[in-house]
């Protein structure tokens, strides 16, 4: 009786040996194969000026670099807007966007107080925005050519940057439309104003 079991367990033993050895060998097989995570991504197109992005940072009360993670497609108003929570749709690549019509303070301390307004802002959007453009250009900087697009950013919760910026008192605009904004802002002695008579 002893030596059915202990033949049983010895042949268990093996079998089970058999079966590791054979997965271990076919683990390098697998892993060659490509997934959804390290499938090549499609190129964006550099004329391209409406999309999803990741806000890298706030160069001015008036400019951000972003990392650009799926184009924007027109059809995305009328479906909802299909945020891709951090996972690029498309091949990232970097954007300057400026925000369109707008001018930003010129006192140093204001411009820090504008871009420590955005940063707040960006946070409650985990830095994800989409940008609709208006036009594109390039510019020429020390780590070689930057598309630049001037831009609307729109963030999660559905308002533009740049409305808030102006009425915040942060930015002025030559937007008639923000205008509005503009003027209560400076009624009401916010950023910018807060100091002008």
């Amino acid at each position: 009786m002893q030596n059915r079991i202990a033949t049983a367990l010895l042949i268990g033993m093996f079998a089970l040996l058999g079966f590791a050895t054979a997965w271990i060998a076919e683990r390098p097989a697998h892993a060659a194969q490509p997934t959804a995570a390290n499938r090549s991504l499609p190129e964006f197109d550099k004329d391209e000026d409406e999309f999803y992005a990741r806000v890298d940072a706030v160069d001015s009360p008036t400019e951000l670099t972003v990392t650009v993670l799926d184009a924007w497609r027109p059809m995305d108003k009328v479906q909802g807007p299909r945020w891709p929570n951090g996972i690029a749709k498309v091949k990232p690549v970097k954007r300057t966007v400026v925000l369109e019509e707008l001018s930003g303070p010129s006192d140093a301390e204001q411009r820090k107080s504008a871009m420590d307004f955005i940063r707040r802002t960006l946070k409650e959007s985990d830095h994800e925005v989409i940008c609709t453009g208006s036009g594109i250009s390039v510019k020429k900087g020390s780590g070689g050519e930057m598309i630049s697009i001037t831009a609307y950013v729109y963030v999660k919760k559905g308002f533009t940057l740049n409305n808030a910026m102006v009425s915040h008192g942060w930015a002025t605009t030559s937007n008639p439309f923000y205008r509005e904004w503009q003027e209560a802002a400076k009624r009401k002695k916010l950023g910018i104003w807060r100091d002008r008579q």
